[in-house]
């Protein structure tokens, strides 16, 4: 389970950018990534879009050639590694609830939207709710 840094809300503009530059890396690079790994993922209820924070890791002169991309980058650090425990650990204590439901299939954003705009309120409350005393 990635951490809220990992994920943005992007408007159509950036969308564009987004998606330049996945394109840019298929053509210039000759690199191919899977559609469902970088596809941007849209509410179907309100529109809103939301990626994941990524890039392609390539040498530094292809890297140049590449358009930019909306977001700056997230380096690696523990906090990735504590918040990715800390998700376990809630599914332990629960006995199975997972952080976040989503069910992209059927329409379902929330948790692509819950995460992104996680506050320590949005925590509480669900920490609350699944966790009794």
């Amino acid at each position: 389970l990635l951490p809220p840094e990992m994920f943005k809300k992007i408007d159509p503009l950036e969308q564009a950018f987004y998606n330049n530059y996945w394109r840019a890396v298929s053509d210039i690079a000759n690199v191919n990534i899977p559609k469902g790994l970088i596809s941007p993922r849209i509410d179907p209820v309100t529109g809103d879009i939301y990626v994941v924070k990524c890039y392609c890791d390539l040498d530094e002169n292809l890297r140049r050639s590449l358009p930019p991309l909306p977001y700056d980058l997230v380096e690696s650090n523990t906090a990735v590694d504590i918040w990715a425990f800390g998700a376990f650990l809630f599914t332990v204590i629960t006995g199975g609830e997972t952080l976040f439901h989503s069910n992209i299939r059927m329409g379902s954003m929330s948790s692509i939207e819950l995460v992104a705009n996680w506050t320590s309120d949005v925590a509480a409350a669900v920490v609350q709710k699944f966790i009794q005393n």
